[in-house]
């Protein structure tokens, strides 16, 4: 028993972005996201994500709020005739919500295109390009695999068309390396982070983020929830990483790091977008690499408290977005108001028509979306 409206749709969408702007602020700072393990913040992203994809209406579970002051507006500027074309269609015009749904659908298919044309363009790239047979980097790669225990396989190529390091590819494993004489510990640390990515599907979960980001490409919380994924996936890495690892190898992490922001180029044709680090032409990277330092100094333990705030601003986000379902409220004439007739099974019946409900009295339309609990006596039909 589900139903989807463009009501549905609007609350799913205006519910969403608010926890989501909630949720970033919450898991922003060095001292949160330091106390909680990887898989909730993450499974709170891909709630909301899967959510506004499905902005289904639960009629069984949902709970009607009627809006009379600003829902109405937006259903009146959505509805608005923009071409009339009676003439050659009988009743068909074109609406503002007509036109917003085929720029809408129209810019999903281009974004999804062209991830599609970028990532057969990689793969294309790597089926020409031979994998590094450099002894030291295939001794440290058969050495992380061992120590992790990573049993997957992974091919590493170097080239000089790369800006940093990075990985990629879902089922079968890439590791991308800059053309940059690294030492045996820093390929330890590059290699064991970007191993690390594959060990904890982050590029399933990356995935994922993209495509919420396509179908919603015009909302721009979704943009600020995917790249915020990506800085946690980061930051939860280097944790995994470092892990109980001794002061020294923390020191050497964090150089490793440094060394890769230093050296990082921006060459014309990159062939991986993940890095190892993020870009360096921006100062927001420059932010986000300190807090990862700030985390690895720190360290990572998980605190009960900050683990049932997030669980509770998931459920109580699952409990908002799936019970309630904001509609457009109209009060009845002013001359109404000098009779109320008696609405009774006799002289009254309820249609659900598409998204919303209609008093009918006496055979003729009485009111739009009434309060149904004062009127229990009335037979509701769904047409």
């Amino acid at each position: 028993m589900i139903d989807l409206t463009p009501y549905s749709i609007l609350t799913v969408t205006v519910v969403t972005s608010i926890f989501i702007i909630l949720f970033i602020i919450i898991t922003k700072p060095e001292i949160v996201v330091s106390k909680l393990p990887m898989w909730l913040p993450v499974t709170l992203a891909a709630v909301m994500g899967l959510r506004l994809l499905f902005p289904v209406e639960f009629l069984f579970a949902s709970d009607t709020l009627l809006s009379f002051d600003v829902f109405p507006h937006i259903d009146d500027v959505f509805h608005t005739d923009i071409l009339v074309i009676n003439d050659i269609v009988p009743n068909f015009n074109i609406k503002i919500v007509n036109i917003f749904c085929i720029i809408w659908i129209t810019g999903a298919i281009l974004f999804v295109m062209n991830y599609i044309k970028k990532y057969n363009n990689i793969c294309r790239a790597v089926r020409v390009v031979k994998p590094t047979e450099d002894a030291l980097i295939l001794k440290v790669l058969n050495e992380l695999k061992a120590e992790y225990n990573f049993s997957f396989d992974v091919k590493v190529i170097v080239s000089k068309g790369i800006s940093s390091p990075s990985e990629f590819g879902f089922f079968r494993q890439i590791i991308f390396l800059n053309d940059y004489n690294y030492t045996e510990n820093e390929l330890r640390y590059i290699l064991a982070h970007e191993l690390t990515h594959f060990y904890n599907k982050s590029n399933w979960i990356k995935f994922f983020m993209d495509m919420v980001k396509f179908m919603l490409w015009w909302n721009p919380a979704v943009h600020l929830l995917q790249k915020h994924v990506d800085d946690l996936l980061e930051i939860y890495v280097d944790s995994y990483v470092v892990g109980k690892k001794n002061f020294e190898f923390k020191v050497g992490y964090l150089e490793c790091l440094k060394c890769v922001f230093e050296n990082s180029g921006t060459p014309e044709k990159t062939t991986a977008q993940m890095g190892f680090v993020h870009s360096m032409t921006t100062p927001k990277a420059k932010h986000i690499l300190l807090k990862r330092f700030k985390v690895i100094e720190d360290g990572h333990k998980n605190n009960i408290s900050v683990c049932v705030l997030i669980l509770s601003l998931m459920f109580l986000y699952i409990f908002i977005s799936g019970v309630y379902v904001v509609q457009p409220g109209y009060e009845p004439p002013i001359e109404d108001f000098l009779y109320t007739p008696e609405f009774m099974e006799e002289n009254s019946y309820i249609v659900k028509e598409g998204d919303m409900y209609v008093l009918y009295y006496n055979g003729e339309s009485y009111l739009r979306n009434p309060n149904l609990e004062e009127l229990p006596k009335v037979p509701i039909i769904n047409k």
